[in-house]
């Protein structure tokens, strides 16, 4: 289609412009002078069309490449925000722990046996050492603790250069500043003793609210489509996996401390559970090498991983039994040893993503250059290529105009004739089947369910044309048959031939009418009568002539015959019986 189109635009350009030089002799000087303007001007359109594509181009380029700006700074924004969810992830935990030991004394656990106990072997965390959570055996040292993770969790606030937050957002979510000290302000003091599930859903709430401005930012970052979208959603579904596990984490040592678990925090554990493994499939199917990733990050620390899902297992079956801080930290410590194992999954998927970005970067740069060049090149070429043509244009000219005159001239005759044939031809054969023939087009036949079919020859034709000359039996006929053909345009009928002193007429094809064919031809039947009855032989004075008429209606196959001299021709008993009703009748 496109080639069509270009092919049609072509010619519809070259007409114009033979037309324009076909004009340049009949005008005077000034007339010409302006159409030489105008053949010129076909010259610079293209140019200029060049011009505004290459402007266009380097304009995308540079779009592109902005947004790609922008989309590696959101990405830039993520990981230092991700870095204060993460440290908040752990106060959160901590608090929960704090809360859940205020309730027990460390007497009573060293003299009760809790089953969970025998159940679970306390796993240390083999994470780096400057990483390793500090875990307590008393209420003081989960304090001190608690203390030292606010101090981290004040310093990554602190360290973030590139906020995502806007004057829309909640005002403790516009600037690091004022998050600072909104947190300051709710974290409870060391005498103050609300419920661990109450501060678990406050630090999940304000930690939704961060992560809502990181699942902003990378929505609007990416083409929305291909492998850089897909890393970045990837993204996307890691920090949510990744926060509802450190939900998991404070929820389940607030149950181990306190030995029992309220329903709406075994209901929300239950969520969280399905959640996490949730988005982190979402995840892999996104990123199959983040699953790669994942795989390599626990090979070798399968212990940690089965232990887990049987402490969680037995989290989700809401045990009853004596408060356990050991065993509340050994979930908390193996819950913290495996989130900071899957960190790297967050790590690979912002190398890929960067990675992309410096691709398309590196692509918008290039594309903006050869724009540029060819732009430049445009610029260079154009005013030596315009003065050659305007010489050039000016040259053929005046050879131009003095066979512009013969050429206009054949051409309005050949028009002429054309016409001329086409008429020629239309009346020979259907329009429609006409123009199929002069396209190459195959006519095939057609079948009419119902045509009236008018079949007439002059009675007495024989001898006639025994008393007369050819000449004047020629002038006879070709005389009846014009005004029988002047009659034709009157109605909804179709001459088909004439055979000598024999003239058929039918309605009903090619052009369907419906049930009208047999009162138009009935019509055109009384009237050729009346013709009849006026018409008188020339050159026989006195004597009229007289017609045989026979009518019949039904189907009738029509159809091109021969090439060299095609013919439409009707076939068919409708046909035969038409003509043996003439024959036989009055």
């Amino acid at each position: 289609m496109m080639n069509n189109m270009a092919a049609a635009s072509t010619l519809s350009v070259g007409q114009t412009t033979t037309r324009e030089f076909l004009l340049l002799v009949q005008d005077s000087a000034t007339t010409r002078r302006k159409r030489v303007l105008k053949l010129l001007l076909v010259m610079f359109v293209p140019v200029v069309v060049l011009v505004l594509q290459c402007a266009l181009t380097m304009s995308a380029s540079t779009t592109r490449k902005a947004n790609t700006h922008a989309t590696e700074l959101a990405i830039t924004s993520s990981v230092q925000v991700g870095e204060v969810v993460t440290r908040l992830q752990r106060e959160r935990g901590m608090t929960s722990l704090f809360l859940g030991s205020k309730k027990s004394s460390l007497e009573e656990q060293n003299q009760t046996t809790l089953p969970l106990d025998k159940l679970f072997s306390i796993v240390l965390c083999s994470v780096p050492r400057k990483k390793r959570i500090l875990f307590v055996n008393s209420n003081s040292e989960a304090w001190n603790n608690l203390v030292k993770l606010r101090t981290a969790s004040d310093q990554g606030i602190g360290a973030v250069v590139l906020w995502p937050g806007t004057a829309s957002d909640p005002v403790e979510m516009q600037s690091p500043t004022v998050l600072q000290s909104a947190l300051r302000s709710h974290r409870i003091e060391r005498s103050v003793s609300p419920t661990s599930i109450s501060e678990v859903f406050w630090y999940t709430k304000f930690i939704g609210s961060i992560l809502g401005l990181i699942n902003r930012d990378i929505r609007l970052s990416g083409d929305t489509k291909g492998e850089l979208w897909r890393n970045l959603f990837a993204l996307e579904l890691f920090f949510n996996a990744k926060e509802n596990l450190g939900i998991q984490r404070a929820l389940g040592s607030a149950i181990f401390t306190k030995g029992y678990g309220t329903p709406i925090e075994h209901n929300t554990f239950n969520d969280c559970s399905f959640k996490s493994q949730t988005f982190l499939q979402l995840c892999f199917s996104h990123s199959q090498r983040s699953r790669a990733v994942y795989s390599n990050a626990t090979a070798d620390k399968q212990a940690v991983v089965d232990l887990l899902d049987s402490m969680r297992q037995v989290l989700l079956k809401k045990p009853k039994g004596v408060p356990s801080v050991s065993t509340a930290l050994a979930w908390f410590g193996n819950m913290t040893t495996f989130i900071d194992l899957i960190s790297g999954i967050e790590v690979d998927l912002v190398k890929t993503i960067r990675s992309h970005l410096d691709f398309q970067i590196q692509r918008a740069t290039t594309d903006f250059t050869q724009s540029l060049a060819f732009l430049v090149l445009v610029a260079a070429g154009c005013p030596p290529l315009c003065i050659w043509y305007f010489r050039s244009v000016s040259q053929i000219n005046g050879t131009i105009a003095k066979s512009a005159h013969v050429l206009a001239s054949q051409t309005k005759t050949l028009a002429m004739e054309k016409r001329r044939g086409e008429r020629l031809l239309h009346r020979m054969l259907p329009p429609f089947i006409a123009d199929s023939l002069k396209r190459g087009d195959h006519v095939l036949p057609e079948f009419f369910e119902a045509v009236t079919v008018f079949f007439s020859d002059i009675v007495g034709f024989t001898k006639i044309a025994a008393r007369s000359t050819p000449l004047q039996t020629v002038t006879l006929l070709n005389s009846l048959w014009s005004k029988f053909d002047g009659e034709l345009d009157a109605h909804d009928v179709y001459k088909v031939e004439t055979i000598g002193d024999a003239y058929m007429v039918v309605s009903g094809l090619p052009r369907r009418n419906g049930i009208n064919h047999g009162r138009e031809i009935a019509a055109l039947s009384l009237d050729l009568l009346d013709i009849v009855k006026e018409f008188e032989i020339f050159h026989l004075p006195g004597e009229f002539l007289k017609i045989r008429i026979g009518l019949h209606t039904g189907p009738v196959l029509a159809g091109v015959v021969g090439r060299k001299m095609p013919r439409y021709c009707l076939f068919g008993n409708t046909i035969r019986l038409a003509e043996w009703i003439e024959q036989t009748g009055l």
